[in-house]
């Protein structure tokens, strides 16, 4: 049975001791004796007043419409509370005193009705800040503490889901480590517009992120079509429609809790604001239709823009790593805005593009990026990163359909540099250029202390290593060659007995100075050009015969006036290599 909070709350009445004092000019707000409390702030394990006003829901939700009062710092144990009818600190002669529980605690109280006379109770409620659990007391008075009126809610009606019960609200188990969320949003627009393959992709993202990644239950948040409701919400063909089983797993419990609307995903980003700490990865999955405007259709009536998106993802803060997926129609125009650091976004399409499916059964995109998970997982280096996952789902339809799916990572690095799972994930940092003249040194960044074996790949000398970096140059033996291209250094470790292999790629390798070769050059009649050759910063033409004459040259191409009596003579370009060294090549014009 999944948990609605860490430790079931206990809804207890305790003694109040009440004291009559003479006036309470010297007790107006309690004041709270930090002594070991700070230690307790700075905690992991300490519950919030946005988590305490959650948990007494139970209590809360039973009467609406009234406000809710969250003390502005910590209630210790013990502590001697002085209250009165008004709730004023001077205005009054006298005043009462009731005692806190023997644990620290916020304290937070529900307010009479306003609209009712005469004498009323204040519901005053201690949430323990460690445990979670609760207790509550009716007082004829309000207490007279120091309110943090950031934290006054009023508890409406809207404030819970369609049938009643309390939303479901996460306290994490508080471990040191990173911790893993997803959001699942499928809206689906209405029953005629909702069809089945949406459904199909949540259930498989579902699978994977519970049965390969290892993802708590209780971390994923699942907004589909109309939530719980049982009316047929789905069509799995032309003309059947059925109501979507918020049991995704089969296991006899619920995970969808949510119908796909904006409260709700402001509701659910609020909670996970409070939930998620640094370094925690979130992936947020969304499939359903699109619109030419950019905004993601939500059940019913409401749309998803862009804009919005950004504002609940804010919610999260900069140091939480956020992956987005989108499978809509027009899903491109995410990508601009929800751009910022520590963040990836992988969209089906670009912004002016329809996205595509597979009739009832999945979309295109979504399907490949999903499964790619598993594929990635056992592979070479057992990491599985939003970049890898999404030049892996363009490659598997690059043939099936015509799209162009987008993505974005802030920084370049970061969706090579974190897996979806939430861990950092090794890679080999230096440069992508070598050369067969000066040595370049490589480095593994994010990997524990363990034994490193290195291995080349063709054109590449290992001069030394270490476990942690290795001193590389590139070994062109070619006497007529001046570059050759790809090739690749790797390390190979075993953390946890598990084998990984990263891999850093080798875009060219440069042999620098003089080099001939008959292919390079090629023309006729007084004009040449080179071919093959990728110069960075253009090409420098001579000839080594006064009897010819370079007239005109730009780019790739030279123009001699040609002298036939003065053939063959030596025609040569030159160009500086992306490591800023100059090579020479040498051709004959015969």
């Amino acid at each position: 049975m999944k948990r609605l909070y860490s430790v079931l709350p206990l809804i207890i009445t305790f003694l109040v001791s009440c004291q009559k004092e003479n006036g309470c000019e010297s007790v107006t707000y309690v004041e709270i004796n930090t002594r070991s409390i700070d230690s307790h702030v700075n905690s992991l394990s300490i519950i919030s007043k946005e988590e305490a006003l959650h948990i007494v829901e139970p209590i809360s939700k039973k009467y609406p419409d009234r406000w809710i009062d969250v003390s502005d710092t910590l209630i210790p144990a013990g502590t001697m509370i002085a209250y009165n009818s008004v709730g004023h600190e001077l205005d009054v002669e006298d005043c009462d005193y009731f005692l806190s529980p023997n644990y620290d605690s916020w304290l937070l109280v529900i307010e009479n009705d306003v609209s009712v006379t005469g004498t009323q109770h204040h519901i005053h409620i201690f949430v323990n800040v460690e445990s979670g659990e609760y207790s509550a007391v009716n007082i004829n008075g309000r207490a007279l503490v120091k309110w943090d009126l950031s934290r006054n809610v009023c508890v409406s009606s809207n404030h819970f889901r369609d049938n009643g019960e309390s939303m479901r609200m996460r306290v994490p188990e508080r471990g040191n480590g990173p911790s893993k969320w997803a959001v699942i949003i499928s809206g689906g627009c209405d029953s005629q517009n909702n069809y089945s393959r949406y459904y199909k992709d949540c259930v498989n993202i579902y699978s994977k992120l519970t049965d390969v990644l290892g993802y708590p239950k209780d971390n994923i948040f699942c907004l589909i079509s109309d939530g719980t409701d049982p009316t047929p919400d789905q069509r799995i063909n032309s003309n059947t429609y059925i109501s979507s089983n918020p049991d995704l797993d089969d296991d006899g419990e619920l995970d969808v809790l949510y119908a796909a609307s904006l409260a709700n995903i402001t509701t659910v980003f609020n909670d996970l604001s409070l939930l998620v700490r640094p370094g925690d990865e979130v992936l947020v999955f969304m499939t359903d239709h699109g619109n030419p405007s950019g905004a993601f259709c939500l059940w019913g009536s409401e749309t998803l823009s862009p804009t919005r998106l950004d504002a609940e993802l804010d919610k999260l803060g900069s140091s939480v790593m956020i992956d987005v997926v989108m499978g809509q129609c027009y899903s491109g125009a995410f990508i601009n805005p929800l751009s910022a650091p520590n963040r990836t976004i992988a969209t089906a399409c670009s912004a002016t593009q329809p996205s595509w499916a597979l009739g009832y059964e999945y979309n295109y995109f979504l399907h490949y990026w999903t499964e790619r998970i598993l594929s990635s997982s056992i592979g070479d280096d057992g990491y599985v990163s939003p970049h890898e996952l999404f030049v892996g789902a363009c490659v598997d339809i690059m043939h099936l359909v015509s799209q162009e799916p987008q993505y974005s990572s802030t920084p370049d690095t970061f969706g090579k540099t974190h897996s979806i799972a939430g861990e950092s994930i090794p890679y080999i940092s230096g440069s992508e250029y070598l050369s067969t003249n000066i040595n370049s040194t490589l480095s593994i960044v994010n990997c524990p202390n363990t034994s490193v074996t290195w291995s080349k790949g063709h054109n590449v000398t290992l001069v030394s290593h270490t476990d942690s970096s290795a001193v590389v140059k590139g070994s062109i033996n070619l006497p007529g060659r001046y570059c050759e291209e790809s090739t690749s250094v790797s390390a190979t470790f075993t953390v946890d007995g598990k084998t990984h292999t990263i891999v850093h790629r080798i875009d060219s390798v440069w042999k620098p100075g003089m080099c001939y070769d008959g292919n390079n050059i090629w023309g006729s009649n007084g004009c040449y050009q080179v071919r093959r050759i990728g110069g960075e910063y253009g090409y420098f033409w001579t000839v080594d015969n006064s009897a010819w004459e370079i007239v005109g040259y730009n780019d790739n191409t030279v123009n001699l006036l040609e002298n036939y009596a003065a053939k063959p003579v030596n025609l040569y370009v030159s160009f500086y290599d992306p490591l800023g060294e100059m090579i020479i090549v040498k051709d004959c014009v015969h």
